[in-house]
């Protein structure tokens, strides 16, 4: 049999594509900007979004919150968001929507107030991330939390299943909080494992200088993390850290 070219004169999904119901868009699957950089996959079983296709310029002196916010808004349940191995800039918190990946890059900060720069809901992963904070931190008397990884407002319902592995947490007064006030609220199925976390410090007196903090009664796992300069003044009973 001789082959046999098929032509079509239907745009692809591409820049200034219109719409994602035609037959080609659905088997294309990715959403591009006019840039080239990748939107969104329409397929269900992978979605992701590009940090940059939301307005992120990733040059680590850009303010780029608004345009992180704005893809973790949209991020679905188990889908990614891809940093692109770019540095960004924040100046508040950022919210998860949903339980998705955060991956491939640097969230970096220089407010010198109290932050979280993620707080996170159940089935949230960050792999390969890493987190260079102020340096800042409180005075006697005054804390001053600078939290890379927050498990939730609400200490009675506290995220679950969280997995931070490969990352790297810098120059903060907090690395990671799972959240939960009480045995009551457990923070189960966190796997905290393969970090680095250096020049965690704090102001003696204050409630700073803590790697990892997590609910006495939390299930999960926490295993081959290292770490340099840590505060290791911080205890409470009903809290563990630095493991």
């Amino acid at each position: 049999m001789a082959d046999v070219t098929i032509q079509s004169t239907e745009k692809m999904v591409g820049a200034n594509h219109p719409t994602l119901t035609d037959t080609l868009n659905r088997l294309g699957l990715v959403e591009h900007n006019n840039d080239g950089t990748h939107k969104k996959l329409t397929q269900v079983t992978d979605p992701w979004v590009d940090a940059r296709a939301y307005g992120a310029v990733g040059n680590g002196t850009t303010d780029d919150t608004a345009a992180l916010q704005a893809a973790l808004n949209l991020v679905p349940i188990n889908g990614i968001l891809d940093l692109a191995n770019k540095t960004y800039k924040v100046s508040a918190g950022l919210t998860l929507a949903n339980g998705a990946t955060i991956r491939n890059g640097k969230i970096t900060w220089s407010v010198t107030s109290a932050i979280d720069i993620f707080t996170v809901k159940d089935n949230t992963i960050f792999d390969n991330v890493r987190f260079n904070g102020s340096g800042a931190i409180g005075t006697v008397g005054v804390p001053l939390y600078q939290r890379a990884i927050f498990g939730g407002t609400n200490p009675a319902i506290p995220a679950i299943n969280v997995t931070i592995k490969n990352c790297r947490f810098e120059n903060m007064t907090g690395g990671i909080w799972s959240g939960g006030a009480s045995t009551d609220s457990v923070p189960t199925g966190w796997k905290i494992f393969d970090n680095h976390f250096e020049n965690i410090v704090g102001y003696k007196g204050n409630s700073e200088g803590y790697a990892v903090i997590l609910t006495p009664s939390s299930k999960g796992l926490v295993s081959g993390n290292t770490f340099k300069t840590i505060t290791r003044f911080f205890s409470r009973n009903t809290r563990i850290n630095h493991f």
